[in-house]
């Protein structure tokens, strides 16, 4: 999951989120002035970067159909929850990092919750050590038993999406 710096890279492209519609960073001439540069998402130990950041999307699809969202477009991607074995290999992976990782985030495109192995998933991570545990959830589908399962996991931060100040405005957007 961290990236190896072959001898002759001459670029890499890095992203990470510093906003709502997430942004690329381009790193030009890689060997001779990354550490020339304030990348500070990036943990450099000379050979590799690790990220400060993980950001590990669970589930590919959703409950809503948000006119704004392009889960629904058309994509190569099929709609399905990552498997228990791929999501412990990239855990297990970066366990040995964890205390250069300062976030962990269960965000991507496609609704946490429609992942059934969720909170096992939170419990794993955070009994590896890492720390600042985030969901964002359109909340449609959390129930008082999820709500409580979700608190018991240790999970620090839950992010929950608002379309509109209004029911009207949040019904034409969250259809």
């Amino acid at each position: 999951i961290f990236i190896l710096i072959p001898k002759n890279l001459k670029w890499i492209m890095v992203r990470w989120r510093k906003s709502l519609w997430g942004r690329n960073l381009f790193i030009s001439n890689m060997k001779n002035n990354l550490l020339n540069q304030p990348f500070d998402f990036l943990n450099w130990d000379g050979t590799r970067i690790i990220p400060k950041h993980v950001v590990i999307e669970t589930v590919f699809g959703c409950n809503a159909s948000c006119v704004m969202c392009v889960i629904n477009h058309p994509t190569p991607r099929k709609k399905r929850v990552m498997s228990r074995e791929l999501f412990l290999k990239i855990v297990d992976s970066l366990q040995s990092h964890k205390d250069n990782i300062e976030m962990f985030d269960f965000i991507g495109l496609g609704e946490p919750l429609l992942d059934p192995f969720l909170t096992e998933r939170i419990r794993y991570v955070k009994g590896k050590g890492f720390r600042n545990l985030a969901i964002s959830t359109n909340a449609d589908i959390l129930d008082k038993k999820r709500q409580k399962e979700l608190l018991d996991t240790g999970i620090e931060t839950i992010i929950f999406s608002i379309d509109g100040v209004n029911k009207e405005t949040h019904e034409n957007i969250r259809k």
